[in-house]
């Protein structure tokens, strides 16, 4: 089998070599069943040894194998299923996220003949919401964050799989943007018992940077409260805009500068700065129609420190865009009269 595998071989011959010795084996009466599915077994271990030094070889050996052996899936289907697991691995290691993805949700998890652990399940669920985020199909990345979290009631004392868990949970969270739901996810890690005191702090540091680019309500309020009144978060440099955000303070544009680079490049790349600063934006005008009963929006986006040659061009923008998506949304208590251009904010 290693001879066949190793050669020198034309790849095609090499397929077709390793499919006659497969028909031969699984087709032969004289062989046992126990006898079959361990040279099945071995023939993907050792072509899982061939993907460490020839990636592309060992995919096309694993894909010509995979029909001969599913075509007998009651059988053999923990064999199946492992190569299921080695076609997953060598398609994520070349980059094709979605072929490895497809692999995974091939194997058959709720409907097999054979019982697959909670941790298995677990694991495969929250790799498969990784690979989701990596060809960015958000839906299903939250598809399958949310089948983990049906399995892993069972694994909340296994902190080895339920904090990874919880962890990519928040990530998907984060992804989607649904921000005060991430933060929640990322506060909540941050309480768990022998998590390290590093770990402590970057569960609440993403916490905060979730809780900021949040849009105004009730619910980023809470969250705001929380992260104010929590002593942790006083060392970690974004505490500042919470403590601001959450007296209902105007955030200076110096104080968007330094968050932008108190990020880490994996936060500003996911949403970069349009987010944040419509975040800055929203809560600044929630700040001022706290000190005001309205005012030019001219005035307005002045104070939001809108560059001065830009004002004119962006009221337009500001009042359809921004003010009445809030209003809209019940975020804003306000009306705009843009004849006049003026917004009067209601109390």
């Amino acid at each position: 089998m290693r001879k066949i595998l190793f050669s020198d071989q034309d790849l095609q011959v090499i397929c077709e070599n390793i499919r006659r010795l497969t028909d031969a084996v699984l087709n032969q009466d004289s062989i046992s069943m126990i006898v079959s599915r361990q040279f099945i077994s071995d023939l993907i271990e050792c072509n899982i040894e061939l993907g460490k030094t020839s990636p592309a070889t060992a995919r096309s050996i694993a894909l010509d194998l995979l029909p001969v052996i599913q075509s007998r899936q009651i059988s053999y289907e923990e064999q199946v299923v492992k190569l299921f697991m080695a076609l997953a691995d060598l398609h994520e290691k070349e980059g094709s996220f979605k072929d490895a993805a497809n692999m995974l949700r091939a194997m058959p998890l709720e409907n097999g003949q054979r019982s697959y652990s909670s941790e298995m399940k677990l694991n495969i669920y929250v790799r498969l919401a990784d690979l989701a985020m990596r060809y960015g199909d958000g839906d299903e990345a939250e598809t399958f964050i949310n089948r983990a979290s049906v399995v892993s009631n069972d694994l909340q004392n296994n902190k080895n799989v339920y904090i990874p868990f919880k962890i990519k949970f928040a990530e998907v969270l984060n992804y989607r943007q649904k921000f005060v739901e991430a933060a929640r996810k990322y506060y909540d890690l941050a309480t768990f018992e022998n998590l390290e005191r590093s770990d402590q702090l970057m569960a609440l540091s993403n916490a905060i940077v979730c809780t900021i680019f949040a849009p105004p309500g009730a619910k980023r309020s809470r969250m705001l409260g929380m992260l104010f009144n929590n002593e942790k978060c006083k060392p970690i440099p974004s505490y500042s805009i919470v403590k601001n955000m959450y007296l209902g303070k105007i955030i200076q544009n110096d104080e968007m500068v330094d968050f932008e680079k108190s990020l880490t490049d994996n936060q500003r790349s996911m949403h970069g700065w349009a987010v944040m600063h419509r975040a800055f934006l929203e809560h600044n005008i929630i700040a001022i129609s706290a000190s005001f009963t309205n005012m030019p929006l001219i005035q307005l986006a002045r104070l939001l420190g809108i560059d001065e040659v830009q004002v004119r061009s962006l009221i337009r923008f500001l009042a359809e865009d921004i003010l009445l998506q809030m209003i809209i949304d019940n975020r804003l208590v306000a009306t705009i009269d843009q004849i006049s251009g003026f917004i009067h904010f209601k109390r």
